[in-house]
């Protein structure tokens, strides 16, 4: 899995979402694009993006909390992507 392709295509998913959006990292995905990777692949990139997040990776992103179903959630705020 290339980590920083898959991230390249969240950082455009990103940017095309308004202010204050709140979301889930799968929900930057076609769902059968992100339903493509495996389970451990999915898990892996939730990590690596969760990290870049708090890392400060995105200027116009922050974590929110884990949801009741176990993801992270997130919302993007006033800003732009590096």
């Amino acid at each position: 899995m290339d980590m920083n392709l898959w991230l390249e295509k969240a950082v455009v998913a990103i940017n095309a979402l308004p202010p204050s959006k709140k979301f889930e990292l799968r929900n930057l995905f076609q769902g059968s694009e992100w339903e493509g990777l495996s389970k451990g692949n999915r898990i892996t990139f939730g990590k690596f993006f969760k990290a870049e997040v708090l890392g400060g990776r995105f200027e116009n992103v922050i974590f929110l909390d884990r949801a009741k179903n176990n993801h992270s959630k997130y919302q993007k705020i006033e800003g732009d992507t590096k």
